[in-house]
């Protein structure tokens, strides 16, 4: 949940950001004003401090089915093609202004991160997350 003021605080001086969110679960359920882990997303949304139509949710194993105009690239799809083409389709998503980028310890299959509150089966290894990040880092530099 720490996401919530530090993009209420970074929208302050950018105006909308776009999200690029790595996690196993959405964080947009709505349910209403409540702000906690499974919402902040839905929040940070409808109070304008992310776009989503600039926004991208990467590795989601249990994710809302109101998409709230978030693209998803649930982890099957991560999983089936090489972390270029995801690092690729983030940059195409996100576009050239100012994003943030969130990693969640449970996009990682719990048998790598198996302390997580909400584990959820199926999500990448520790090297294909280090894999999706170096090719982030490297999709960046190429702009």
């Amino acid at each position: 949940m720490i996401a919530y003021p530090l993009l209420a605080a970074h929208a302050a001086w950018h105006g909308p950001l776009a999200l690029i969110h790595f996690d196993a679960h959405s964080d947009t359920w709505n349910m209403g004003d409540d702000l906690n882990h499974g919402t902040w997303g839905y929040l940070a949304a409808r109070e304008g401090l992310v776009d989503p139509a600039r926004s991208i949710q990467v590795g989601m194993r249990s994710p809302d089915p109101d998409r709230h105009g978030f693209m998803i690239v649930d982890a099957n799809l991560l999983l089936d093609a090489p972390m270029a083409a995801t690092a690729g389709r983030i940059r195409e998503v996100a576009g050239d202004g100012p994003a943030y980028l969130t990693f969640d310890i449970d996009f990682l299959d719990p048998a790598y991160a198996p302390g997580t509150g909400t584990p959820v089966c199926g999500g990448p290894t520790t090297h294909q997350a280090h894999l999706a990040a170096r090719a982030r880092r490297d999709e960046h530099r190429r702009r």
